[in-house]
């Protein structure tokens, strides 16, 4: 059964191969189905291969996020997008157009569905599919924080990134601790005098704001000896960090 505008309302990302179909209909098929497409002289495949190409180039120049890395995962039909995001890249660099001047026919309702307002993807929570190893954070020497999500960056003053990121106190110094102390956290080099049991409440109420804010279920901070935990993100700062 090939992917279909049907199909779309029941996903917010979709494959490298859902997209073929979706946007090359019986031809997207064949092309993922042929043993060598990219050495085909069939000008609907050269077509197609244009396409990949594109999508490439966006992802490569921060126009498109993957969900996943599909150059290390055996090429773009095994990647995925967040469809809202691709949608508007598709809008907004007139990908239909050069489709079309290309002979490609786009369907009626894929062209509506193109055309439906989307909500923009806010930059947290991270996007579906996103692992710890995805993600930055990094304290600049003027304080502000700056966050890395895959290839999307952005920078929040300490205001904002109390309103919108790590909301509590503690969790926040917790935070500035376990950057400034290269990514591990232990009872001794946070707070020595701190009782044992509330050491460990106040490691669990930082692992739930972060699962919280960046919407990622997996543990951020697994334990790695007694009163020890990494982690799972990268970290660093350019100066000592200003505690709130």
């Amino acid at each position: 059964m090939l992917f279909t505008v049907n199909d779309l309302k029941h996903h917010s990302t979709f494959t490298g191969a859902q997209i073929l179909e979706l946007f090359f209909g019986k031809w997207g098929a064949r092309y993922l189905g042929a043993n060598n497409p990219d050495s085909s002289p069939n000008k609907r495949f050269q077509v197609i291969r244009k396409f990949i190409e594109w999508v490439k180039q966006a992802v490569m120049g921060g126009k498109l996020q993957e969900v996943g890395e599909y150059y290390h995962t055996g090429g773009f039909r095994h990647g995925r997008f967040n469809k809202d995001e691709f949608f508007r890249w598709i809008q907004e660099d007139k990908i239909i157009s050069d489709l079309e001047n290309a002979g490609i026919e786009i369907v009626n309702d894929l062209k509506k569905a193109l055309k439906q307002p989307n909500k923009k993807q806010e930059f947290l929570p991270a996007p579906e599919g996103t692992k710890w190893k995805d993600v930055s954070i990094k304290i600049k020497e003027d304080t502000r924080i700056e966050i890395k999500v895959n290839k999307h960056t952005k920078l929040y003053d300490l205001e904002k990134f109390k309103k919108e990121v790590i909301k509590q106190a503690k969790s926040r110094n917790y935070l500035y601790l376990l950057i400034q102390s290269g990514g591990i956290i232990t009872r001794d080099s946070v707070a020595p005098d701190e009782d044992k049991g509330k050491f460990r409440t106040n490691v669990s109420r930082l692992r739930e704001s972060l699962q919280k804010a960046f919407g990622i279920d997996a543990e951020p901070l697994p334990n790695k000896g007694p009163g020890e935990y990494q982690a799972q993100f990268s970290v660093s700062y350019e100066n000592k960090p200003q505690q709130a």
